[in-house]
């Protein structure tokens, strides 16, 4: 019998003849690595909207840490930025990288080369642990699930104004298990989703 897209798919093990087995292999191409694992993309591929939104993020975090009329941040504003944007700060690894940019210790960085070590520390963190801590944000108290509610309050904490019937759809179209809310492995595939676009 030849498949069809109506046909009910099984897990492995439990296929009788009439309907093909599901592949244990991750698919060519794909950033996922054995099952239950996500592993870092071959080729880093950053979407144009991602990219804009951290350049005006490592400005913004430039412009924090500047002192007035200085032409660049010391070691320690450096080290305050990454903090800040929960990327990895270890005084001999930013040292080192401050080195690998031509700044001694005691120097300055500019914003060139500091956008440049932001660029990279983002390009280096392991996209899961992003998504888990932007899960973070909207999971306060630490239930595991995103509800409506929870929607609810950071839209008003963001000065948004979106209506309940719009976070009720935004809930209905994520929520896999129809549990009426956003578990960590819904919100990764949302996140992965949207990444590809």
């Amino acid at each position: 019998m030849p498949w069809d897209s109506h046909s009910r798919v099984r897990p492995l093990g439990q296929s009788n003849d009439r309907e093909p087995r599901l592949r244990s292999e991750p698919l060519r191409g794909s950033s996922l690595g054995t099952p239950g694992s996500l592993q870092t993309p071959t080729t880093p591929c950053t979407p144009y909207r991602l990219r804009v939104e951290r350049g005006e993020e490592i400005q913004a975090a430039f412009d924090a840490f500047k002192a007035e009329g200085a032409e660049g941040i010391g070691y320690h504003e450096l080290k305050a930025a990454l903090r800040g944007l929960a990327l990895p700060a270890k005084k001999v690894e930013v040292l080192e990288t401050m080195r690998q940019h031509g700044c001694p210790p005691e120097g300055l960085v500019g914003f060139s080369q500091f956008s440049q070590i932001l660029q990279k520390a983002f390009a280096e963190q392991d996209p899961l642990d992003s998504m888990l801590q932007s899960f973070r944000l909207f999971d306060r108290k630490g239930h595991g699930r995103i509800s409506l509610q929870d929607l609810q309050r950071a839209t008003r904490e963001l000065g948004e104004n979106i209506s309940t019937e719009v976070l009720e759809s935004m809930l209905s179209q994520f929520d896999v298990n129809h549990d009426g809310e956003i578990d960590e492995a819904e919100f990764v595939q949302v996140m992965n989703c949207t990444a590809l676009q």
